[in-house]
C-alpha cells in the first residue's frame, strides 16, 4: 500500500515539473519571439536612417535628380516615406551648399507651402541666390527654365521681366519649352521683354 502511494506521489510530481517545463518553454519561445520582433524592427530602422543619409549625401553633392533618388529609395525601403517636411529639409541641405538646382526647388516650396509656411519674400531670396549661382556657371538649363518659369507664372514676384529674360537664357541653351515661351514673346503674344535684370549682364554667366 506504502509503495502504491508512493509511486503516486512520484507520478504527481513528475506531472508537475513536465508541466513546470513545458510553462518555462513557452515563456522562452514568447521571450525568443519578442527579441525576433525587435531584431527585425531594428534592421528596419537602420535601412530606414542609412537611405536617408543617402538621400542628404547626394543633397550635398548637388545630384540634381534627387527626386528620383527620393523615389527609388521610397520603393526599395520598407517603412520609409518622404514627407513634404522632409524634401523641404533635403532641398535645403543642397541650396545651402550652393547649389542652384535646390535654391529653386526651395523657393518652389516657400511659395506653395509645402513643408514650410508659405513666405514669398524667402522663396524670392532662393530665387536671387539661385540666379547669382547661375552668373557663376553653376546652374544648369532644366532648374534654370524652372526659375524662369516660377518668374512668369507667379504674379507675387512681381518679376516678369526678369523671367522672360531667364526664358530666352535658357532658349539659348536649346531648351525646347523655353524656346516655345520665348518664340511667343518676341512674336507679341507675350508682352514681357527679355531684357537683363539690372544687375544681371547681358552676356549672361561668367566664365
Amino acid at each position: 500500500m506504502k509503495k502504491i502511494i508512493a509511486n503516486g506521489v512520484v507520478a504527481v510530481l513528475l506531472a508537475s515539473s513536465a508541466g513546470a517545463a513545458m510553462a518555462v518553454s513557452d515563456e522562452e519561445m514568447e521571450r525568443q519571439r519578442q527579441i525576433h520582433q525587435q531584431r527585425i524592427a531594428d534592421e528596419k530602422k537602420s535601412y530606414v536612417q542609412n537611405s536617408i543619409r543617402e538621400v542628404e549625401d547626394a543633397a550635398r553633392e548637388g545630384v540634381e535628380q534627387i527626386e528620383t533618388i527620393i523615389r527609388l529609395h521610397e520603393s526599395l525601403t520598407d517603412g520609409l516615406q518622404f514627407t513634404d517636411e522632409d524634401k523641404f529639409r533635403i532641398y535645403r541641405i543642397g541650396a545651402e551648399e550652393g547649389h542652384g538646382a535646390y535654391q529653386v526647388k526651395l523657393a518652389e516650396h516657400y511659395l506653395a507651402g509645402k513643408g514650410v509656411e508659405k513666405n514669398v519674400e524667402k522663396a524670392k531670396e532662393w530665387l536671387e541666390k539661385a540666379e547669382q549661382t547661375w552668373l557663376s556657371s553653376r546652374l544648369s538649363v532644366e532648374p534654370l527654365y524652372t526659375l524662369a518659369k516660377t518668374y512668369l507664372d507667379d504674379a507675387r514676384l512681381e518679376r516678369e521681366d526678369r523671367g522672360a529674360y531667364y526664358i530666352y537664357q535658357a532658349c539659348l541653351q536649346a531648351h525646347p519649352e523655353a524656346c516655345y515661351r520665348t518664340g511667343l514673346i518676341l512674336e507679341g503674344e507675350d508682352t514681357r521683354q527679355p531684357f537683363a535684370p539690372e544687375g544681371v549682364p547681358n552676356g549672361g554667366p561668367r566664365n
